[in-house]
């Protein structure tokens, strides 16, 4: 079991990129991962272990940076995929915590669950 720190990232991480989706039913999904592909996910903050379909793949560039692949289960964020366009609230952030920054897709004040400033992903399949 991973551990958590009670803020929505891993505590062992040194570094995360976080996943935000505010889902139809209200809930925010939360993924959390980092560059080992360990992950914790959070509906409305709160710690779930409903990971099996989640999907995460890294790679570390010696000198220069990580990469990460998140994929989420499209039956989890509860969206009605057969009626297009749907349009997604989405975040996309990094924490780090040494030295701590966080930093968003769009300008946060309030960690990373202001909804409203969420950036849109419209899904179009016609």
């Amino acid at each position: 079991a991973l551990e958590e720190n009670g803020v929505g990232r891993p505590s062992t991480y040194a570094q995360t990129i976080e996943v935000l989706v505010d889902r139809p039913d209200g809930v925010i999904y939360q993924v959390a991962a980092d560059v080992k592909e360990r992950m914790l996910l959070f509906l409305n903050r709160v710690s779930s272990d409903a990971t099996k379909d989640i999907v995460t793949h890294s790679e570390v560039i010696p000198g220069k940076c990580w990469r990460i692949f998140v994929a989420l289960p499209v039956d989890a964020l509860k969206f009605d995929m057969q009626h297009t366009p749907v349009n997604m609230k989405l975040e996309i952030a990094r924490s780090r915590c040494n030295p701590a920054e966080n930093s968003a897709w769009t300008p946060l004040e309030n960690r990373f669950h202001e909804r409203e400033k969420y950036g849109t992903v419209v899904l179009d399949f016609e």
